[in-house]
């Protein structure tokens, strides 16, 4: 009798059967947040939005374009004064780099690494400015890969950060 009954219902009408019954289970399932009527929010601190009855006044139009010229103005001198101080860095890096690199090749028939950190440290005294982040990881890559392959000379972080401070 049930192999009667399944066999005379099509795919069609069984997918059409389980997705109504899909809906209605999942529609009993979150009846309350449908409705609105969910649970309660969790108790704690609650916001409360309110706008205050003030006349908010719009600016005219001259003030709109004098506040953008200014702005306009500030932020060029900003941009400017950036790159100045940007392009500033980067050649003394770049003059430092240098000197790190003839210092380095000098050393290249004496190879200690007593004689190329005393011979180094003037230099790093001489561009405190260069201490900030970027700069000073920069260098100190670059330090290190010169020295290991020019010298095979391995310089460890600490030894690097000392180059920095002032001898006492």
């Amino acid at each position: 009798m049930t192999a009667l009954i399944l066999s005379s219902i099509t795919w069609m009408q069984f997918a059409l059967i389980s997705g109504i019954g899909s809906i209605i289970w999942i529609a009993w399932t979150y009846r309350e947040n449908i409705l609105g009527k969910g649970p309660p929010p969790p108790a704690g601190t609650k916001r409360v939005w309110s706008v205050a009855d003030q006349k908010m006044q719009h600016p005219t139009d001259e003030q709109v374009s004098n506040d953008y010229r200014d702005n306009v103005a500030m932020s060029a001198d900003l941009e400017e004064e950036n790159e100045e101080e940007e392009e500033s860095e980067f050649s003394l890096m770049e003059k430092m780099l240098q000197y790190i690199e003839d210092i380095v090749t000098e050393q290249k028939y004496e190879p200690e690494k007593e004689t190329l950190i005393a011979a180094l440290h003037p230099l790093f005294l001489e561009y405190t400015t260069l201490q900030v982040v970027p700069f000073r990881t920069a260098i100190h890559n670059f330090l290190s890969k010169i020295a290991l392959k020019e010298l095979g000379i391995s310089l460890t972080d600490q030894e690097l950060d000392q180059l920095w401070i002032a001898k006492q």
